[in-house]
């Protein structure tokens, strides 16, 4: 059976502050999610710095059944669709899991709320930004997959190559290319953070995907990671 993961992914809040937040959870609340709504929130934890809860959206699907007779019938079923997220100030950002393929209706939802007086911004991130940032976090990373993007070997000819392997390979995929590989479309490794492991898929769209369930050590630490993208700094 395939392993489940848990896709994460990271927006900047800008500008964004304690009374911002608390004027979000009052429309969250006041959008709660109902039975006869098409979408809405349930809260979970809130906070004077941060807040937790579910976006739900709600399609009623009809689809036609046909009997062995040829007889049809309209069938009409409810399918939910949630995602997770977590509101901080202090990191300014928006953290969603495992969104849903609408997630822009969950973001135009907070700017409406906020009066369309926030900028919320996807942290761009590729395989090697991730690399650069996580390498100075306060967590180990190591590398047991990298599947590299075009390699010229010549002017008319470029190859793609998977590197893999029980212990860190990074050092050894970038000797054997000597310094030829372009950024790689996909890293599988782990994360280590104060004796904790976590396991962790990049692809090059920048979506981080844990493939284990994380500690909160190592969310801190990713998190962090996230801050210094955003802002071409150190990691808070």
């Amino acid at each position: 059976m395939k392993a489940s993961s848990t896709r994460y992914r990271w927006f900047t809040l800008r500008p964004f502050d304690s009374k911002m937040l608390r004027r979000l959870s009052e429309g969250m609340l006041l959008s709660k999610f109902e039975d006869e709504a098409s979408f809405g929130y349930i809260l979970g934890d809130v906070r004077k710095d941060k807040l937790t809860g579910k976006f739900v959206q709600k399609d009623t699907i009809n689809r036609i059944i046909t009997n062995a007779q040829g007889e049809s019938e309209t069938v009409q079923f409810v399918d939910f669709n949630i995602t997770n997220f977590t509101i901080s100030t202090s990191h300014s950002t928006l953290e969603v899991v495992n969104p849903s393929r609408r997630l822009s209706e969950l973001l135009i939802s907070i700017s409406d709320i906020l009066d369309n007086r926030i900028a919320i911004i996807p942290i761009a991130a590729t395989c090697r930004t991730w690399l650069d940032a996580l390498s100075k976090s306060d967590c180990t990373i190591r590398l047991t997959k990298i599947v590299t993007g075009h390699i010229s070997l010549t002017d008319t000819v470029s190859v793609k190559a998977t590197f893999s392997g029980t212990k860190n390979i990074q050092k050894e995929a970038k000797t054997f290319l000597k310094g030829k590989m372009s950024d790689p479309v996909e890293i599988t490794g782990q994360l280590e953070h104060d004796g904790d492991i976590a396991k962790i898929k990049i692809t090059s769209s920048g979506a981080l995907c844990f493939l284990s369930s994380p500690s909160e050590g190592i969310l801190s630490a990713v998190r962090a990671a996230c801050d210094m993208m955003a802002s071409n700094g150190s990691p808070k």
